[in-house]
């Protein structure tokens, strides 16, 4: 941080203004030519009775001079650093504040071994030279070693600002080639006749990438084949219907008699899309059940947690309290019962188990319906599930979800 002033203070343009009136009517031409000490000069010559309305403004005006000759008597301008920056160059404005213009003047800096640039960057070794030569404290070091590590300190500073600087130019070298390189294939569009061997090697590419994914899918080649229903959909031509990559891989299992290959064949897709189907349900339900016995566990924790702090609590919180900040904590709008609101009231401990309870009632119930939803959805028509929802959820595991889906799924199949 730094303090400056100008030598004798500032003149407003008004001073300046009055000035030149009164010197113009004292006869002197032109006197917004003139410099400021012939302005002056001037003055002292002319007959104060002569100011009029502008003894005021002159009086200030000639009051400028005196307090700049008194702050050059005083050795002028004193620049104040409190700590250094870590650039050299603005250091360096801060000192040509001083003695401008053949001004007196000088400049101090004073640094503390906790300013960021001395505990970065050599503030370890001044802190041990100082120890082995038993300085005291508050003694001010000046020595050049000091200066040295300082110096050495904003230079590597300034060198990691310049590689910043340097990799952000280099950053946008890659956003201007590949601007480029966009520009140069929409400009070829314009230009060419011809673009078939272009949008070939576009599908092509993307052919190969879609079904190295598709394979390497956990779905398997379902991913792949809803992808290309997808990108080409069956549509009506002039040479009749034109299928999707679905529809022609069945036609092409098709043989002569048929009639009993189109049976054998539906039958076929049906087993192996129920097979499919059952296979993504059943990863799903794994999945749901391995994450909510890990929601169940953090939130348990955290009313464990929440019960520890209430325990070393002088005065214990109103039922309603408790419940607003239990339910903040888990992010779940739990309702408490009567009997769980008369346990909090009473003995707030015995109420633990219960409001563990009814958490793990709610995650479990909340997952179930989610994971019903995505059901739904991937069979494509409501199932007949129990309602309302057994009451203890923690019993309906995932192995008795599977069978349920089974069930349903080949009831909606057959």
């Amino acid at each position: 941080m730094v303090w400056t002033s100008k030598l004798g203070g500032d003149l407003a343009e008004e001073v300046i203004a009055s000035v030149n009136r009164v010197l113009g009517r004292a006869g002197y031409k032109d006197p917004f030519d003139m410099s400021l000490e012939d302005r002056r000069q001037a003055l002292l010559k002319i007959d104060p009775s002569n100011y009029g309305i502008y003894d005021a403004e002159v009086k200030l005006f000639l009051q400028y001079f005196e307090d700049m000759a008194s702050v050059k008597e005083l050795g002028g301008l004193h620049v104040i650093g409190s700590e250094r920056h870590e650039a050299r160059r603005i250091d360096n404005q801060l000192r040509g504040r001083a003695a401008r213009q053949g001004d007196p003047g000088s400049s101090r800096f004073y640094l503390s071994l906790q300013d960021d640039l001395m505990r970065l960057f050599g503030g370890e070794q001044v802190s041990g030279l100082m120890e082995r030569l038993k300085v005291d404290d508050s003694l001010p070091l000046e020595v050049r070693l000091v200066s040295n590590i300082i110096e050495g300190s904003q230079t590597r500073v300034e060198g990691a600002n310049f590689d910043v600087r340097k990799h952000l130019l280099e950053y946008d070298d890659v956003l201007n080639k590949q601007r480029s390189q966009i520009y140069s294939q929409r400009d070829r569009i314009f230009v060419k006749e011809d673009l078939s061997e272009d949008v070939a090697d576009m599908l092509e590419s993307e052919v190969k990438k879609r079904v190295e994914l598709g394979l390497a899918d956990e779905e398997g080649p379902w991913r792949l084949i809803a992808w290309l229903d997808q990108v080409q959909p069956p549509f009506e031509s002039q040479k009749g219907l034109f299928p999707s990559y679905g529809f022609k891989l069945l036609l092409g299992q098709i043989t002569s008699d048929v009639q009993a290959s189109t049976l054998e064949l539906v039958s076929k897709s049906i087993e192996a899309e129920q097979e499919h189907a059952l296979r993504a349900i059943e990863s799903l339900i794994y999945k749901t059940d391995e994450a909510l016995e890990t929601q169940i566990a953090e939130r348990e924790d955290s009313i464990d947690v929440y019960f520890q702090g209430l325990r070393d609590m002088d005065e214990k919180p109103r039922p309603q309290t408790i419940q607003e900040e239990i339910n903040a904590l888990v992010h779940l709008p739990l309702r408490f019962s009567n009997e769980i609101q008369r346990a909090l009231t009473d003995d707030p401990e015995s109420a633990k188990e219960d409001i563990q309870d009814l958490l793990s009632s709610q995650l479990t119930a909340i997952n179930a319906t989610r994971v019903i939803g995505a059901i739904q959805n991937r069979v494509g028509e409501q199932i007949q599930w129990p309602s309302p929802l057994p009451a203890d959820w923690t019993s309906f595991r995932p192995f008795s979800w599977t069978r349920q889906v089974g069930r349903s799924k080949r009831s909606a199949s057959g």
